[in-house]
């Protein structure tokens, strides 16, 4: 099954769950500033064709420096925190990756707010990306704006992992991007080659685990 796959892989990272924010749930990683320094989002009261553009290359950059084939995809939504109920979410994402109908389905009643008992459903949708080919480009392009205007399910929402090299995949929206691995060396490349996009909030304690390789 894709979720035990996921959850193995998410064990081997370091990590006693899936949890947001990535980068500070798993020992080895890395977090890129993916936004700056562009500048304006807008442009005359419409999204900046210059910033999505930027962002976009910038992500795609990173993605393709990978030494990774990204087997399995998973898309978690909170479909009871918006009032939209005609919209199919599902559809659109379909439309977007250009992926069939997932190949499994979960669904839990989970705490938001660890301050609070109040549960609210999550939906999480699985792709085997063995024998589907998404539309990368497109995929992130579309988190690009999820955030600033576009389809909002896209926001912190999306998962790449290599269950082989045990790598996930994880731009959350237009700010930033986590990358995290069970072991360093394969995703140093990234460190050496883009270590100007780190952001630096984090570059001293990415550099603690990085620069002794």
């Amino acid at each position: 099954m894709l979720r035990e796959r996921i959850s193995l892989c998410v064990e081997k990272l370091g990590m006693k769950r899936l949890e947001n924010p990535i980068f500070y749930n798993s020992p080895i990683g890395i977090r890129f500033e993916i936004s700056e320094p562009w500048g304006d989002v807008y442009c005359n009261g419409e999204l900046s064709p210059k910033y999505l553009q930027e962002t976009f290359k910038k992500v795609l950059t990173i993605y393709e420096g990978l030494p990774c084939k990204f087997d399995t995809l998973l898309w978690t939504i909170y479909p009871n925190e918006y009032n939209d109920y005609g919209r199919n979410f599902l559809e659109n994402f379909m439309e977007i990756t250009e992926l069939p109908l997932p190949q499994e389905k979960y669904s839990e009643m989970v705490c938001l707010d660890y301050d609070s008992d109040e549960r609210i459903e999550k939906i999480s949708y699985y792709w085997d990306l063995r024998t589907n080919v998404i539309n990368i480009n497109r995929l992130l392009e579309e988190i690009s704006k999820a955030d600033i205007g576009g389809f909002s399910e896209l926001v912190s929402a999306i998962f790449l992992f290599d269950t082989n090299l045990n790598v996930l995949f994880h731009y959350y929206d237009d700010r930033g991007l986590d990358i995290v691995s069970e072991k360093r060396e394969t995703i140093y490349p990234l460190y050496k080659n883009y270590n100007e996009w780190i952001l630096d909030h984090d570059r001293e304690n990415i550099d603690k685990v990085f620069r002794n390789n």
